[in-house]
């Protein structure tokens, strides 16, 4: 999802009634797990979508998914810099004392 998300940044996501063209969504696939990718297209219910790096192609975009496949809709995404203080600083916290 690059350039609107970098590997290992933080997002928040939610679960919403209606999901629309243009959103950046969680789907659970059974080829790759969890996925994040945007919102193409809606057609009777089944949702297209596509990533955001245009120099790189991905099989799971030329499928139709269903609602019931959609985790959660991002809704905030954390800077990757404060993600990656965060996590040094949670580390730090979390190691044994020994």
């Amino acid at each position: 999802m690059s350039p609107t998300l970098v590997s290992g940044q933080i997002f928040v996501s939610l679960i919403v009634k209606n999901y629309r063209v243009g959103d950046v969504i969680i789907l659970r696939t059974k080829q790759a797990g969890n996925i994040v990718k945007r919102i193409s297209a809606i057609n009777n219910g089944l949702i297209s979508v596509c990533g955001d790096n245009k120099n790189a192609e991905s099989s799971l975009c030329y499928q139709s998914y269903g609602q019931e496949d959609v985790v959660g809709k991002m809704v905030l995404k954390i800077p990757k810099i404060l993600s990656q203080r965060w996590f040094l600083r949670r580390s730090k916290t979390q190691s044994s004392p020994y």
